[in-house]
């Protein structure tokens, strides 16, 4: 054993040499009883343990150095049982890290392109595509997939030459595993990117703006689940130039295209009746929504104000600003019917906040910080419980209406600003897209609890029946023992005392 001796102010961090020990690890003798850190590096890792040795170079000490041998060996040993310790720590904590990268790892994925929209689909039923898809939805059904959700990502980089490649991607989302799938599908879109896209809530179609027009693309399943273009003509959405925002209404009737000039359109769904043609109005639209009976339309702007439309008399109903609240972003109708809500996001010193209207009267009724960036995206989950928010730093927040606070918090989700935000149908999971190529499912664990409240109410209820139940057939047990069993108990009594006379 080759030993190295350091002065005594050095003993903090110092090194061995130990031969018989394929490792750089230590023993440091030292000129008295010292307790010191030996490191250890062994493939990369490193290794700390304190242990207690000695010293001796001189002939005064060297009869100690026989001594002590056993003790050395000892401590040999004890080394080698803190190094194979140390080694299964190490190994159970890389262990730990790739569980949970690789949890992680499964419901976000790189699509190779970056991305700037997104929507949940559904696939054709089995009774609108043939015996074919029929079988394939049984087999799937006894594979226990019912549960399978479908996306379509759409992104890319432009021009063909830069190498960035243009489409709409088709993914599966299997939440038993949380996991997102790489790309089942994927169409080409050639030169142009699809910027905006919006899913028809009730037809298996999806419309995509493009830099200079709107184009409709059809989810057929014929073998396989695919994106085609439709057949259907779009004469007044062509030419039209890039539109900031599309959307259809929650009944599917009417369509709705914002666009970067400030032209708002608004159609009849599919007849594409003009319902409202405003060149005007605004300097640049941001963003576009429905109410929840579509009967008024809301649109954001440069100019910082949300108006309103209505869109049975196609007339401007008011203009709300709150210029002490930031500079008006991305709106969104409630989707519950009992609250009458319009949520606005809003930006000012750089954070992120939310200012909440009445959507009768058209009052405020507060503002919120929610984040501590600018909010980027957008999205109200269908049952009108959640609202979801992503922010310029790639950071996502899910907040509870009721309370407008903040349930759910995931930092870094995605590496740059979240292009789009989308809650699946049952409200159950949130997608999410970004233009560093990545999308991510987001379980929400609020909804998670819900569920375990709504069953376990239900089983309450269950219960509550029984016992009721059970009640209703005691009482009745007791009128039948009132009314028949009383009576007959007296005659049978007279007679045995009859009986005893005799």
């Amino acid at each position: 054993m080759q030993n190295i001796v350091l002065p005594k102010n050095h003993l903090n961090r110092v090194t061995a040499i130990a031969a018989k020990l394929k490792i750089r690890n230590g023993i440091c003798i030292v000129n008295e009883l010292e307790r010191f850190n030996v490191i250890s590096y062994y493939e990369g890792l490193t290794l700390t343990s304190s242990w207690l040795v000695n010293w001796s170079d001189n002939d005064s000490t060297r009869a100690l150095k026989q001594q002590n041998y056993s003790h050395r060996r000892s401590i040999d040993r004890a080394i080698d049982r803190s190094i194979e310790r140390d080694r299964k720590k190490e190994r159970e904590f890389l262990g730990g890290m790739n569980n949970r990268r690789q949890k992680y790892l499964t419901s976000s994925r790189k699509y190779d392109v970056p991305l700037y929209c997104a929507g949940w689909v559904e696939p054709p039923s089995a009774q609108e595509t043939g015996a074919e898809t029929q079988d394939a939805a049984k087999t799937e059904k006894e594979e226990g997939n019912d549960d399978i959700g479908y996306v379509v990502l759409g992104g890319g980089g432009g021009d063909r030459r830069n190498g960035v490649r243009n489409s709409l991607v088709l993914a599966r989302y299997d939440p038993s595993t949380d996991t997102l799938s790489e790309s089942i599908y994927r169409l080409s879109t050639d030169d142009d990117p699809p910027y905006r896209l919006t899913v028809h809530p009730n037809r298996h179609e999806i419309m995509c703006s493009f830099s200079n027009s709107c184009r409709l693309f059809d989810l057929v399943q014929d073998g396989e689940i695919k994106i085609i273009p439709s057949d259907k003509e779009l004469d007044k959405l062509e030419n039209i130039g890039e539109q900031n925002r599309i959307v259809f209404s929650v009944d599917g009737r009417k369509f709705a295209a914002g666009g970067e000039d400030g032209h708002l359109r608004v159609f009849e769904w599919p007849s594409l009746e003009l319902l409202l043609d405003r060149s005007d109005a605004h300097k640049s639209i941001k963003d576009l929504d429905f109410s929840l009976d579509g009967a008024f339309l809301a649109s954001t702007g440069d100019n910082s104000s949300c108006k309103i439309w209505d869109l049975a008399t196609s007339s401007l109903v008011t203009s709300l600003s709150s210029k002490e609240d930031g500079n008006l972003g991305l709106c969104r109708f409630s989707r519950d019917s009992t609250k009458s809500l319009l949520f606005i996001t809003t930006v000012k010193d750089e954070k992120g906040y939310l200012t909440v209207w009445n959507a009768h009267t058209w009052r405020k009724l507060g503002v919120k910080k929610l984040q501590d960036e600018p909010i980027s995206a957008f999205s109200t989950s269908a049952n009108g419980t959640f609202l979801a928010m992503g922010s310029s730093e790639g950071n996502i927040s899910i907040v509870q209406v009721r309370k407008l606070t903040c349930s759910q918090r995931i930092k870094g989700a995605h590496m740059v600003f979240v292009t789009s935000l989308d809650f699946s149908r049952d409200s159950r999971s949130l997608l999410s897209v970004s233009a560093d190529s990545s999308a991510r499912v987001t379980k929400h664990e609020m909804a998670k609890s819900e569920e375990w409240q709504v069953s376990s109410l239900s089983w309450l209820v269950f219960l509550l029946a029984v016992i009721v139940l059970l009640l209703s057939l005691l009482l009745k047990k007791e009128d039948f023992r009132s009314r028949f069993l009383n009576p007959l108990k007296g005659v049978m009594e007279v007679s045995e005392q009859s009986a005893d006379s005799i």
